[in-house]
Protein backbone atom coordinates (compact mmCIF):
# COMPACT_ATOMS: atom_id res chain seq x y z
CA UNK A 1 0.00 0.00 0.00
CA UNK A 2 2.98 2.34 0.56
CA UNK A 3 3.47 2.48 -3.23
CA UNK A 4 0.27 4.58 -3.39
CA UNK A 5 1.85 7.41 -1.31
CA UNK A 6 4.13 9.70 -3.32
CA UNK A 7 7.73 9.97 -2.08
CA UNK A 8 7.45 13.68 -1.25
CA UNK A 9 4.56 12.92 1.14
CA UNK A 10 6.75 10.37 2.90
CA UNK A 11 9.50 12.99 3.22
CA UNK A 12 7.06 15.60 4.55
CA UNK A 13 5.61 13.11 7.02
CA UNK A 14 9.07 12.05 8.23
CA UNK A 15 10.14 15.71 8.61
CA UNK A 16 6.97 16.54 10.51
CA UNK A 17 7.40 13.50 12.75
CA UNK A 18 11.01 14.50 13.51
CA UNK A 19 9.91 18.06 14.29
CA UNK A 20 7.15 16.87 16.63
CA UNK A 21 9.53 14.48 18.40
CA UNK A 22 12.05 17.29 18.93
CA UNK A 23 9.31 19.64 20.14
CA UNK A 24 8.05 17.06 22.63
CA UNK A 25 11.57 16.58 24.00
CA UNK A 26 11.96 20.35 24.41
CA UNK A 27 8.61 20.61 26.19
CA UNK A 28 9.59 17.80 28.55
CA UNK A 29 12.95 19.43 29.31
CA UNK A 30 11.24 22.81 29.80
CA UNK A 31 8.69 21.26 32.15
CA UNK A 32 11.43 19.61 34.19
CA UNK A 33 13.36 22.88 34.38
CA UNK A 34 10.20 24.74 35.41
CA UNK A 35 9.62 22.22 38.21
CA UNK A 36 13.24 22.48 39.35
CA UNK A 37 13.04 26.27 39.36
CA UNK A 38 9.84 26.22 41.45
CA UNK A 39 11.47 23.81 43.90
CA UNK A 40 14.59 26.00 44.19
CA UNK A 41 12.46 29.12 44.72
CA UNK A 42 10.56 27.25 47.43
CA UNK A 43 13.77 26.92 49.44
CA UNK A 44 14.48 30.66 49.43
CA UNK A 45 13.75 32.68 52.58
CA UNK A 46 10.15 33.97 52.50
CA UNK A 47 10.98 37.58 51.60
CA UNK A 48 13.26 36.58 48.70
CA UNK A 49 10.74 33.96 47.57
CA UNK A 50 7.96 36.57 47.37
CA UNK A 51 10.10 38.95 45.34
CA UNK A 52 11.30 36.28 42.89
CA UNK A 53 7.80 34.88 42.41
CA UNK A 54 6.27 38.30 41.78
CA UNK A 55 9.01 39.36 39.37
CA UNK A 56 9.28 36.11 37.44
CA UNK A 57 5.81 34.64 37.51
CA UNK A 58 3.68 37.67 38.35
CA UNK A 59 5.59 39.67 35.76
CA UNK A 60 5.64 42.75 37.96
CA UNK A 61 8.31 45.42 37.65
CA UNK A 62 10.68 46.22 40.49
CA UNK A 63 8.65 49.35 41.27
CA UNK A 64 5.31 47.46 41.28
CA UNK A 65 6.84 44.76 43.44
CA UNK A 66 8.11 47.38 45.90
CA UNK A 67 4.70 49.05 46.17
CA UNK A 68 3.00 45.70 46.72
CA UNK A 69 5.49 44.62 49.41
CA UNK A 70 5.81 48.09 50.98
CA UNK A 71 9.54 48.42 50.38
CA UNK A 72 11.72 50.67 48.26
CA UNK A 73 12.35 49.65 44.66
CA UNK A 74 16.10 49.56 45.31
CA UNK A 75 15.59 47.07 48.15
CA UNK A 76 13.53 44.85 45.85
CA UNK A 77 16.34 44.96 43.28
CA UNK A 78 18.97 44.17 45.92
CA UNK A 79 17.02 41.21 47.29
CA UNK A 80 16.28 39.90 43.81
CA UNK A 81 19.91 40.02 42.72
CA UNK A 82 20.98 38.43 46.02
CA UNK A 83 18.62 35.54 45.33
CA UNK A 84 20.10 34.76 41.89
CA UNK A 85 23.37 33.15 43.09
CA UNK A 86 21.38 31.06 45.56
CA UNK A 87 19.05 29.88 42.83
CA UNK A 88 21.95 29.19 40.47
CA UNK A 89 23.79 27.16 43.10
CA UNK A 90 20.65 25.27 44.02
CA UNK A 91 19.80 24.45 40.41
CA UNK A 92 23.33 23.33 39.51
CA UNK A 93 24.03 21.31 42.65
CA UNK A 94 20.57 20.14 43.74
CA UNK A 95 21.19 21.66 47.19
CA UNK A 96 18.34 23.62 48.77
CA UNK A 97 18.86 27.41 48.66
CA UNK A 98 18.40 27.78 52.43
CA UNK A 99 21.62 25.86 53.05
CA UNK A 100 23.65 28.11 50.72
CA UNK A 101 25.14 31.14 52.46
Amino acid sequence: MSWLVPKHFKLIFRTLLDYLTDALEEITESSELHGSLHAAIGFLPPQLRSIVNLLCFGQLTFAENGRLLNMPETTVKTYFYRSLPRLHSSLTSNVPCASIL
